[in-house]
């Protein structure tokens, strides 16, 4: 479902000026992945995911075999201001003004952002409905990813349900390299417009 060849842009193809709505979709994690993705809504109503920010802490232990490379909530916290502030030249939003969408269970981190003055919110965390939103969006070559956020484009092609799962009649994606896509779950649905969501085909991938 997801076309490199129709979904992927480059930067210099994003229409910056078009875009009324940002927002960043953040999955929270101390050994797992951490990953920031920063998107906007334009006036046709487009998605365009234009920057990443990924640190796995716990590869980063072993690539270092040193543990204290970890991150705290403050060290993710100020890494995120960072990133806004660093990108405000295409949003035009400093770090006290742009929506950040975070996994309810990071309730730590969504404080720490708050004590920095941040829009930290709680995401919309159904999985399934988030899934449909996303899969609508890259099936009708609504949502565009930057070639700039590889993590992203990595993990599109990896993600795929849980087959024993689907053998017991549930629909439950697998729980491995999908710190990008819970991201972009987030960040979509809080970007979303009122447009009936479709069903789709529980293909493996996107």
């Amino acid at each position: 479902m997801f076309s490199d060849r129709e979904n992927i842009v480059n930067p210099n193809e994003i229409p910056y000026d078009k875009i009324i709505k940002w927002c960043i979709g953040v999955d929270y994690g101390t050994g797992n992945a951490t990953v920031f993705l920063l998107g906007g809504k334009d006036t046709d109503g487009n998605i365009y995911i234009v920057k990443e920010y990924y640190f796995a802490g716990r590869e980063e232990a072993r690539r270092e075999n040193d543990y204290d490379v970890q991150k705290t909530d403050l060290e993710f916290a100020e890494d995120m201001r960072a990133f806004i502030e660093e990108n405000k030249y295409l949003t035009g939003k400093g770090y006290r003004d742009i929506e950040i969408m975070i996994d309810p269970a990071a309730a730590s981190f969504k404080l720490q952002l708050r004590r920095f003055h941040m829009k930290a919110k709680n995401a919309n965390n159904s999985v399934i409905d988030g899934i449909r939103t996303m899969a609508t969006f890259i099936g009708a070559r609504t949502l565009f990813v930057s070639n700039e956020c590889r993590f992203f484009i990595k993990e599109v092609h990896t993600y795929s349900w849980d087959s024993k799962a689907q053998l017991r009649g549930e629909d439950r994606p697998l729980k491995t390299e999908d710190h990008v896509m819970d991201a972009s779950r987030y960040l979509c649905m809080r970007l979303k417009d009122k447009h009936k969501v479709e069903n789709v085909s529980r293909n493996v991938g996107w």
